[in-house]
């Protein structure tokens, strides 16, 4: 495993204490099958020596390589997105922990694990991520955190813990926009994009889609609306002031949460930031709500309930940061949610429900296996259309449809 990682232990080097050295480092695969689709992702364990007194501790990391498969390259656009995830860890993260602290928030940026070292090659000089690309960071799971079954979803407590975390996290980057519009310039948008799907899957979902809604007898407006939306895709707009920086793959698996000793959800962390970019937060939450909160629990009220949770979480740390909140009302973020309702994530959810929702969907193989983008994300079973049915209903009861 990390004999193909040349001169690790130097990344690792500059955190260790004065004197101290690598002795030795052990390598595990850290996630499990469909865990993780962007990267390959190894536990290494560092095995330090104090030369002082001889005595040793254990530096627990996760690194994350280039994964290995022309196709996931190819999808997931390494060349731009590991790079872009190195900068959120190694710059944007320390630029906002430094700013939250110095507003007097103790806990500063807890909602991603620290950075211990990356690189983008070998050579010093270069900007182009090649195989020699290393991310290393803290191993979360160590220190007890856990990744919720996908099928399974988050229960009401965890969705609201999951959303009070998105919401330190977007409060955080929209209240440094805002405070200081320059430093946000310069440290934090080189590493923001718009991310685009590969559009193959565009035509292929829409496809399914129209097929599945007809058969369960929706209304032909309702067929056409849906379908157009599938077109739509994403509206490359930033509306402000809402805009702040997101993490736009909201899902059970970039999620680790630590629970209590008597179960109840205390702390969590987001994970994979490799297509974060520069939107209205609103995309997270209704990207997350719908993909990733369990189906038993899931009704109109909790919806309700969840985007209200979210806003007051949202609106309450911007005012610990200082920030005039009279923007920020609830009947505003009503229609930011419509908004990216419309411009983008239901053409997301659509998009994301097979490798959420589908046990054997693992790794990207699944799609290569069954004929490509084309048809791989159309084997959709029972529960996809179910969440499917769901998310239709709630789209047109909130008026997010705008059917014709």
């Amino acid at each position: 495993m990390t004999n193909k990682v040349e001169n690790l232990d130097e990344l690792i080097i500059r955190y260790l204490d004065l004197g101290e050295k690598i002795v030795s480092h052990e390598a595990a695969p850290l996630t499990k099958p469909g865990e993780n689709f962007g990267s390959e992702i190894l536990s290494v364990d560092f095995t330090v020596e104090n030369p002082t007194d001889g005595s040793r501790r254990i530096l627990s990391t996760v690194i994350k390589l280039v994964p290995d498969g022309e196709y996931a390259r190819q999808m997931f656009n390494t060349p731009v997105t590991f790079r872009n995830e190195v900068g959120f860890y190694d710059i944007v993260v320390k630029k906002l922990h430094a700013y939250l602290l110095e507003k007097g928030v103790e806990d500063g940026a807890n909602f991603a694990v620290k950075s211990y070292g990356s690189r983008l090659s070998l050579d010093p000089d270069s900007r182009n991520v090649d195989d020699d690309a290393v991310l290393v960071l803290e191993n979360a799971k160590k220190l007890g955190y856990v990744t919720v079954n996908k099928l399974a979803g988050f229960d009401f407590d965890g969705a609201k813990l999951i959303l009070a975390t998105l919401a330190k996290f977007h409060a955080a980057t929209l209240a440094f926009k805002l405070d200081e519009p320059k430093s946000f310039d310069d440290a934090v948008r080189p590493y923001l994009w718009d991310f685009q799907e590969d559009p193959r899957y565009e035509v292929a979902v829409a496809r399914q889609l129209t097929k599945f809604l007809t058969e369960q007898n929706y209304p032909d407006g309702v067929v056409r609306r849906a379908a157009d939306l599938m077109r739509k895709r994403s509206d490359p707009s930033s509306p402000e002031p809402w805009s702040a920086v997101i993490h736009y793959d909201c899902w059970v698996n970039n999620f680790l949460v630590k629970y209590a000793a008597d179960g109840r959800p205390e702390h969590a962390v987001l994970v994979d930031f490799q297509l974060i970019g520069y939107k209205s937060p609103a995309r997270d939450v209704v990207f997350f709500v719908f993909t990733s909160v369990a189906s038993d629990v899931l009704t109109r009220n909790v919806v309700d309930s969840l985007f209200a949770h979210y806003h007051e979480c949202l609106v309450d740390r911007l005012e610990l940061l200082g920030i005039d909140t009279s923007k920020f009302s609830f009947e505003d973020f009503r229609e930011e949610l419509k908004r990216a309702a419309l411009d983008s994530e239901f053409y997301h959810i659509a998009l994301m429900l097979p490798p959420i929702l589908e046990k054997d969907f693992v790794d990207l193989s699944y799609i290569e296996e069954r004929g490509g983008a084309d048809d791989a994300r159309c084997l959709w079973n029972d529960a996809h259309k179910r969440r499917l049915r769901f998310v239709v209903d709630e789209f047109r009861s909130r008026g997010w449809f705008d059917e014709n």
